[in-house]
């Protein structure tokens, strides 16, 4: 058996590894406190227990005499990898050092065609053929053979039999309570908000006035006529917040892909596993001031069903809920997650309140009709918390009910409009810069290696094909990347 763990702080006796903390009251548990408290673990139903009322942003990996048992959170935020080599078990938070372990490296055909359509693999699979990763909610336990399972599926948790006002009242006192707990474990740390126009970062913000005021600032950024900008702005001034604009233009992404730290920054932030952001990759300048996108052919579809398929579980149980689940443990933990790797990669911590048990435990026992258009987390922040704050805009970028619905009749309609015209009616111009981002970087990319996504503002599918083509050649990988109509063929 090999541990091998190079990107994150990681901190360990003999036997046990963790990094990142759990939340327990008012308090994070990190660093030793963390360590410590998996120390007493003995049993492997011991591990699972203390996996089931951990709730943070955490990894550990325990050593036994004949095993290794690892675990990543409900979300995945400390990814995990593991392959056997030789006989021998390796589990590594670096996915490539265990592709550089290998003497043949091959693209895993499906992960990435998965890749290609989500900007995630999905499953226990990574981009690398017989490398597998920890999934979201998952402990495995290497030794002679591979066990694997879940300590966290919400598919069979009971729904609330409550009425609307009964929920909104106990969402908010939840809201209050989680947030209050965290800015509390924070103390008097420097605390910087990515402030857009909608209501989530609006809420954090809120929260932060509420519950720890000073030593706070709050950034925005895009270009110039980015429509989050006024909003934010507004917000941060309400608040008493001091607010910088970050303007995206030419000159601040001039020359980033001959930069050394773009070169190590989209490897640590993919890791063989889910597509890099660039939104926030260019604001971190500000840090130092102060401290479906490709279209497959529909038998490579059909794989990924099945693939899905495998993951639905057997009972009686709300269709919804399956998805719900899914769409946690897949795109949430390996898609919107990693827009979260930009911080840990310049060395600051970041915390998702948003994403705290407590309150993905609530939302997860809501009634559907609760959670259809966000309707009672919409209520409780426009008619509850962002009154008292004052925080309600004229003109608000949430969309309201109606515009959600004609935006669904909208998404109905578009399969059947020629790409042509669909381009046409598309906006021009990305309000984070992403137009010109993907342009620089295809510029050193022979044109027919690139599928054209059917709408030209699916940025998105530029960077994963653009990382599986820097891939190849970082990897030397020979055989098993679609030249243009199959990545793998």
């Amino acid at each position: 058996m090999k541990i091998s763990l190079s990107k994150l702080k990681w901190y360990n006796n003999e036997k046990i590894w963790v990094t990142g903390f759990i939340r327990i009251g008012n308090r994070y548990l990190k660093n030793t406190e963390l360590l410590n408290h998996f120390s007493e673990i003995e049993t492997i139903t011991d591990f699972e227990q203390a996996l089931k009322t951990a709730n943070g942003q955490f990894s550990v990996i325990i050593k036994t005499p004949d095993e290794i048992w690892a675990a990543t959170d409900r979300l995945r935020n400390n990814p995990l990898f593991y392959t056997r080599l030789n006989n021998t078990n390796i589990i590594s938070d670096d996915c490539y050092c265990l592709a550089e372990m290998k003497s043949e490296k091959r693209f895993n055909p499906d992960a990435v065609d998965c890749f290609l359509m989500a900007g995630h693999v999905i499953n226990n699979l990574t981009l690398i053929d017989s490398i597998f990763q920890i999934e979201a909610g998952e402990y495995v336990i290497l030794g002679n053979s591979v066990t694997r399972k879940f300590y966290y599926d919400s598919t069979f948790d009971p729904i609330i039999e409550k009425d609307f006002t009964s929920l909104a009242t106990e969402l908010n006192s939840v809201i209050l309570n989680v947030f209050e707990a965290h800015f509390k474990a924070l103390s008097d740390n420097f605390i910087a908000i990515s402030l857009s126009g909608g209501f989530d970062s609006r809420l954090v913000a809120a929260m932060c006035a509420k519950h720890h005021p000073e030593n706070v600032i709050c950034y925005t950024f895009g270009r110039r006529n980015n429509q989050e900008v006024a909003p934010a702005e507004e917000i941060a001034k309400r608040l008493g917040f001091k607010w910088i604009f970050i303007e995206y233009n030419s000159g601040l992404i001039e020359g980033f892909m001959d930069d050394k730290i773009f070169k190590e920054y989209y490897p640590y932030a993919s890791n063989l596993s889910g597509m890099f952001y660039m939104q926030d990759y260019f604001a971190k300048e500000i840090f130092k001031e102060f401290f479906s996108l490709v279209n497959l052919k529909r038998e490579k579809q059909f794989n990924l069903i099945k693939l899905i398929e495998d993951k639905i579980p057997s009972g009686e149980f709300e269709f919804w809920k399956v998805f719900e689940t899914w769409d946690q443990k897949e795109r949430q933990a390996k898609f919107i997650i990693n827009s979260a790797r930009v911080f840990s990669f310049f060395g600051y911590n970041y915390v998702l309140p948003l994403f705290d048990s407590v309150l993905i435990d609530f939302f997860s026992g809501l009634p559907f009709q609760f959670k259809l258009d966000k309707n009672l987390y919409d209520y409780v922040l426009t008619e509850i918390i962002f009154t008292e704050f004052n925080l309600n805009l004229p003109n608000e970028l949430n969309p309201r009910p109606s515009q959600k619905v004609f935006q669904r009749q909208k998404e109905k309609i578009k399969p059947f409009v020629p790409n042509k015209i669909l381009n046409i009616l598309l906006k021009k111009q990305s309000p984070v810069f992403y137009d010109e981002i993907t342009q620089t970087m295809l510029e050193g990319i022979v044109p027919r290696q690139i599928i054209k996504p059917r709408q030209s503002n699916y940025y998105n599918s530029y960077i994963t094909q653009w990382y599986l083509i820097k891939t190849k050649e970082l990897l030397g990988i020979k055989i098993g990347l679609r030249e243009r109509n199959s990545f793998h063929k």
